[in-house]
């Protein structure tokens, strides 16, 4: 997490995100762990086209993604191939 000035800013990898929110689940601590995810006033999520997701884990990313709609932050999801920037 960074936090500039008032602006809190987080990072995730999808993966990532997506494997703690289901071991939270699993452990009853899922409100927790969104928590997390939902207090910055940046989110941003790379490698979203890099993960398939089994029903479950797209519930989770739902539940994630609509409980950020409710806010007036920001929620950006990058998939970029790993390419040189001269190919962008």
């Amino acid at each position: 997490m960074y936090e500039g000035g008032a602006r809190r800013i987080t990072l995730s990898v999808a993966r990532s995100a997506v494997r703690s929110a289901r071991a939270a689940d699993s452990t009853g601590r899922l409100g927790h762990t969104l928590h997390v995810y939902l207090q910055p006033h940046v989110l941003v999520v790379d490698e979203v086209g890099h993960l398939p997701l089994e029903r479950e884990e797209g519930s989770l990313v739902f539940q994630l993604i609509s409980g950020r709609t409710v806010q007036p932050d920001e929620l950006l999801f990058r998939s970029v191939k790993n390419v040189g920037c001269s190919a962008w």
